[in-house]
C-alpha cells in the first residue's frame, strides 16, 4: 500500500470522485489507486508536526509498503511555473539531509533537484533568494518530517509536489498569522487582513486558481506514477 502525505485535502483536488474516510487521528484521509497500486491519500494540516503525526499514525494502522510526500511547492528557482511537477532527489530540513527516491515510472518533463523544508510560509521573494542560496530549488512545510518516519521504519521515500507559487511572487497577505497551532489557515483572519483592499483580494483569488493549475497537475502527475519498493 501507498501512502501519500499532503498538508491540506485541496491538493488533492485535482482527482476524482475522492470519499473522505474515517482517518482516526488524522484529519482528512482517502483512498484511490495508481497504476493499479492501493494508495491512501492523507491530509493532517501545514508544517512538519501535523505530517509526523499522520505518517506515523496511518504506518501504525495500515500495511503502508511506501511513503511519499506530496501535495504543493513554492518555487526558488526562476524557470519553474506554477503546476510544474518537482521530484526531490534530496531533502534538506535543519541541518539533517534525506534522500528521495525516483519513482519506477513517471513522466519525464518533471522537474528535479533539492527541495528544502522550512517552519514557516515563505512570503517573499527575497526569503526565497535566501532559501536558494542553500541550493534548494523548491521549498515546503513538511518532507522532511515524512522523510525522517519513513527512514525510522525503514520504508522507501519519495518526494513528488507541483509547484504553486512563483520564486518572483511577493504574497500580501501574512498566512503565517494566519496559521493555527494544529496546521490550519483560520480563513476569518484571512479575510480580516483583506479588509477592503482590492489588490489582496484580486491575489487570493490568482492564488486560488494558480492551487486548482497545481492540484490539477500533481493528480495527472500522480495516476502516470509507478512506485516501487
Amino acid at each position: 500500500m501507498l501512502l501519500l502525505i499532503a498538508a491540506n485535502p485541496y491538493e488533492f483536488k485535482g482527482f476524482s470522485s475522492l470519499e473522505k474516510q474515517s482517518g482516526g487521528d488524522v484529519r482528512w484521509l482517502s483512498e484511490t489507486k495508481l497504476l493499479g497500486a492501493k494508495a491512501l491519500l492523507a491530509a493532517n494540516g501545514i508544517g512538519c508536526d501535523a505530517a509526523r503525526e499522520a505518517t506515523e499514525s496511518l504506518i501504525a494502522a495500515h500495511p503502508v509498503k511506501v511513503v511519499i510526500s506530496t501535495g504543493f511547492a513554492g518555487a526558488l528557482h526562476p524557470a519553474y511555473g506554477v503546476g510544474d511537477i518537482f521530484l526531490a532527489d534530496e531533502i534538506l530540513g535543519g541541518k539533517l539531509k534525506y534522500s528521495g527516491r525516483l519513482p519506477a515510472e513517471y513522466p519525464q518533463e518533471t522537474r528535479r533537484g533539492t527541495l528544502i523544508t522550512v517552519n514557516a510560509v515563505v512570503q517573499s521573494s527575497q526569503e526565497k533568494q535566501k532559501l536558494a542560496t542553500k541550493g534548494a530549488q523548491a521549498v515546503d512545510m513538511e518532507a522532511a518530517a515524512v522523510a525522517a518516519v519513513a527512514q525510522k521504519y525503514n520504508l522507501p521515500f519519495f518526494c513528488l509536489r507541483s509547484i504553486s507559487d512563483l520564486a518572483s511572487q511577493e504574497i500580501c497577505i501574512d498566512f503565517n498569522q494566519a496559521l493555527r497551532k494544529d496546521g490550519t489557515i483560520s480563513t476569518w483572519n484571512v479575510l480580516k487582513q483583506a479588509g477592503i483592499r482590492m489588490g489582496y483580494w484580486s491575489q487570493l483569488w490568482q492564488l486560488k486558481r494558480d492551487g486548482r493549475t497545481a492540484a490539477q497537475s500533481l493528480a495527472n502527475c500522480l495516476l502516470q506514477c509507478r512506485f516501487s519498493n
